[in-house]
């Protein structure tokens, strides 16, 4: 395999033997597949976008200009293009021909466009020049400039089409096409080939491109040289393979991997140009392990942020070239060194946050001195020590909004973590008096946790506060002074209070909290141990397993406070007894075997259950409700039987959920009525071994006989006032809100 180059279309197709170069398929290759909307929309869209960010007045007076003005570099990147070589004059594509198919239909619909409006264009030579530049790209031609043949052979369900779209005969004329189709490729055969299947995949693309084409470009602003320069200096990374046993690897693997991979095989590429092979492989490798393989771009994407700030997917790779290149000073190996440390350093911490509580056998120390130990190295860079021999309380902050942000999901904060973390060292922040005492880079963990349960609860989607965290990390790497810090740091919180909700609304969701929710035993744990020693905790939560949604997490049960089983036969009975059309029904049953005169009288009225009863005497009356009441319970048992009952709403309300030791739980509670639980649960003094306990029987005690739908609603709210303005509660630290705003360092 060669060295990658960087080249761009022009640099491609336009070589020294530009007579005689040719490009085709081998015949593994897939056929053309592109259309539209899909991914001929998205190149357009690409290139349209670079086009109109070019001042087309600055870029006809003096073109060296106007792209210095745009920083030095306008093309746009179009991945890797990977050839093998067959000999001096014909390359195959390995991997690009949707793309290079795509650019190469694109270029005829614009020649066409061009002869269409020639005599409106009023630099005649201009028009000539972009015209022929056009012709050698898409074929090969003499010395004159007249077309010999089409320079690229693409996929079999096009090609006879495609070459002659490419020639001189083409008129942008589908229709006489159609009616008359074309000469075959080979000159030496003297016969027309219909085409009508390749007609219906190309005609699509052109007329999309044609409509486009003559919406973007402005006669009068003469600005047709504008895209002829986009489109000749699409970039690609140029990969030259010398065998077919490399094609046939580097298609399977590039294909297999598929879309995701593709900007950081490009970048691997890059660093790979610029740096000794054997010395980028063994961190590159363990770069793509940091992220995880599926992830790798969203990785990228966050490296990025942290420095930079928000790209997009398209114009990442680009970016990353000139990551620390903003001067234009940094020569290509040397950014290129910088780019491969600070990306291993990011992956590393990338990873840590992410996986730094996997160990399934790690309890809550090990997991929190693991991420702590690891800080410890990071911070050599800088000959700082992160403070691993902090108190408890403040690795316990640490420890819990990390585990807490993995089980919510969320992983777009860590670009924010790193630049944070990355300048507290740097500006000598672990000295810092105000920092140390105050806690507050632990306390920031302990926030962000609280935010994000908070917006979650009320049911918004974590995306929202994306951009908090894309668009303004990279202003903490930027900063120089501690004043600066500080300022953004305070533009921080206050930007995360804008989403914290109002509180009522908050407890109105909160209270519809239900036994099946995943977040039972992560809210239980936080309730449980709030405030509690750690010598008292008991850890009911555990990231990795509760994304499961099990009943019982590190030996404790999600258990209803009032039985299940009750409810259900409660509700059963409840519904059978009121139910209207059900109670006429026994009405009518019961009146048939107590009192026939009666039911003779109203066995053909249409009348109501209580129109019904006022027909009863009342010694009637009684023995009904008893008539009645056997039969549900008759009834019940059929469908206990049948497995034919569904727990109320109301019993699986947050209100009604405890979490509790599942060995005490399995021996001593099953289906015991709510005050049997209590008095069991005061004799086995289990309450002072699961603190929370003490505080749900403080609150409801008294209570428990007659715990019912009501009171459960009811507590179910005044829990939601104690998680909004106690357990969860989210407040601008006082030293973060006395910090000094500085203009420039806000978000």
């Amino acid at each position: 395999m060669h060295k990658p180059e960087n080249k761009n279309l022009n640099q491609i197709t336009v070589t020294d033997s530009a007579i005689n170069y040719s490009f085709s398929l081998p015949r593994f290759q897939r056929k053309y597949v592109w259309k539209v909307p899909q991914e001929i929309k998205d190149l357009w869209l690409d290139i349209k976008e670079v086009f109109e960010s070019i001042d087309p007045i600055e870029f006809k007076e003096d073109r060296e200009k106007a792209i210095r003005k745009m920083g030095g570099d306008i093309s746009l990147f179009m991945g890797n293009i990977i050839f093998l070589e067959i000999d001096s004059n014909k390359k195959e594509i390995i991997d690009g021909q949707q793309r290079f198919t795509t650019i190469s239909i694109l270029l005829i619909v614009f020649r066409q466009w061009l002869r269409d409006n020639g005599k409106s264009i009023q630099d005649a030579n201009r028009l000539a020049t972009t015209i022929s530049d056009i012709n050698k790209i898409l074929n090969r031609v003499n010395d004159s400039g007249d077309i010999l043949s089409a320079r690229y052979i693409p996929a079999t369900n096009i090609s006879k089409l495609y070459h002659f779209i490419c020639g001189k005969d083409w008129k942008g004329d589908f229709k006489t096409v159609e009616e008359n189709g074309v000469p075959d490729i080979d000159p030496n055969i003297n016969a027309i080939r219909r085409v009508k299947p390749e007609i219906d995949i190309l005609k699509p693309i052109y007329e999309f491109f044609q409509k486009n084409i003559t919406d973007l470009l402005d006669i009068e602003k003469d600005n047709f040289s504008i895209l002829h320069h986009v489109i000749t200096k699409l970039n690609f990374n140029e990969i030259t393979l010398d065998n077919r046993r490399q094609a046939h690897q580097y298609f399977e693997r590039t294909n297999a991997r598929g879309t995701p991979l593709t900007v950081a095989e490009m970048l691997k590429a890059y660093l790979m140009s610029e740096i000794d092979e054997r010395d980028i492989e063994e961190e590159w490798n363990k770069i793509v392990r940091n992220f995880g393989e599926k992830r790798i771009l969203k990785g990228l994407k966050h490296f990025f942020r942290s420095y930079k700030g928000s790209t997009s997917s398209n114009r990442l790779f680009n970016d990353l070239k000139v990551f620390s290149n903003d001067d234009g000073n940094v020569n290509k190996k040397e950014n290129a060194n910088k780019i491969l440390r600070e990306l291993s350093r990011y992956s590393e911490f990338d990873f840590m946050i992410r996986h730094v509580f996997s160990d399934p056998a790690a309890n809550e120390q090990t997991d929190v001195n693991g991420f702590l130990n690891y800080l410890q190295d990071l911070s050599k860079d800088s000959k700082k020590s992160f403070p691993v021999t902090c108190r408890v309380e403040k690795r316990d902050k640490i420890y819990k909004g990390i585990d807490a942000m993995n089980y919510f999901g969320i992983d777009t904060h860590i670009p924010m973590l790193w630049a944070i973390i990355s300048k507290f060292y740097e500006l000598n922040l672990d000295e810092d008096r105000q920092f140390h005492e105050d806690e507050i880079l632990y306390n920031l963990f302990r926030d962000m946790e609280r935010i994000h349960f908070l917006h979650k609860t009320v049911g918004k989607s974590q995306g929202k506060m994306e951009p908090i965290y894309s668009e303004n990390a990279h202003k903490f790497m930027d900063c120089s002074t501690v004043e600066q810090f500080k300022s953004l740091l305070k533009s921080l919180y206050l930007k995360l209070n804008d989403f914290v909700p109002v509180r009522e609304i908050f407890v109105e969701n909160f209270a519809e909290l239900q036994y099946s929710s995943k977040d039972i035993h992560y809210i239980f744990d936080r309730l449980n141990n709030h405030g509690v020693p750690r010598n008292n905790r008991k850890r009911m939560f555990d990231s990795r397993m509760a994304l499961k949604n099990k009943k019982t997490l590190n030996g404790f049960d999600k258990e209803h406070w009032f039985p299940q089983s009750t409810a259900k036969h409660n509700e059963y009975i409840s519904w059978f007894i009121s139910d209207e059309e059900n109670r006429k029904m026994q009405i009518r049953s019961y009146l048939k075997k107590e009192s026939k005169n009666t039911f003779n009288q109203i066995e053909n009225l249409t009348l109501n259950s209580e129109e019904l009863e006022s027909r009863l005497t009342a010694a009637e009356k009684i023995s009904f409700e008893e008539f009645i009441k056997n039969n549900a319970k008759m009834a019940l048992q059929g469908k206990i039987k049948k497995g034919d009952l569904s727990t109320p709403n109301w019993c699986h309300k947050i209100g009604n959920i405890l979490v509790i030791d599942s060995e005490i739980n399995n021996k001593h509670l099953n289906n015991m009525e709510p005050q049997d639980k209590y008095n069991k649960i005061l004799e086995l003094d289990h309450q002072n071994a699961v603190p929370y306990l003490k505080v749900f029987f403080a609150e409801n005690s008294n209570n428990f006989a007659d715990w019912d739908a009501e009171r459960i609603q009811e507590y179910s709210k005044k829990l939601g006032t104690l998680a909004y303005t106690k357990y969860w509660h989210f407040q601008i630290p006082t030293q973060v809100q006395n910090m000094e705003s500085i203009e420039g360092y806000t978000f």
